[in-house]
């Protein structure tokens, strides 16, 4: 999963729980990798991806105790050119199916259209490379 893609899951969820309307960010991460992202070194994980809610992430916020992950910063940098791999590739399909009609259609909805998954795209791949510094 790119960073900042829309996943149409995701998004019916989203727009189930009314995320859009909420003071927070939500941003679908891969369940096989880390939470921590090209925005976020330290971050908690409230869903766990088969078993649902975190309970014991909840019992540690309700006593003001997080376990919050935070890789150091060589394995946050190893993760994030790994993902720019995959935002590359992600931005370099939605460019080459952009213009599709049938592409197109598959990517309307929940309030979304093609040129939000196209914006998410770019800005996806643009965090990484600021993050990274390169």
């Amino acid at each position: 999963m790119p960073w900042l893609a829309r996943h149409p899951e995701g998004e019916r969820v989203a727009d189930v729980l009314r995320l859009g309307k909420r003071p927070l960010m939500w941003s679908c991460r891969p369940a096989a990798g880390p939470a921590w992202n090209a925005r976020h070194r330290r971050v908690v994980r409230f869903w766990i991806d088969g078993d649902g809610v975190d309970e014991e992430m909840l019992d540690s916020l309700r006593r003001r105790e997080p376990a919050v992950s935070e890789p150091s910063l060589e394995e946050w940098r190893a993760q994030l050119r790994d993902e720019r791999v995959i935002a590359d590739r992600h931005l370099r399909t939605v460019l080459d199916s952009y213009h599709e009609p049938a592409w197109r259609r598959e990517h309307k909805g929940y309030g979304r259209y093609p040129e939000d998954h196209l914006w998410f795209a770019a800005q996806g791949l643009r965090e990484i490379d600021d993050a990274l510094g390169d």
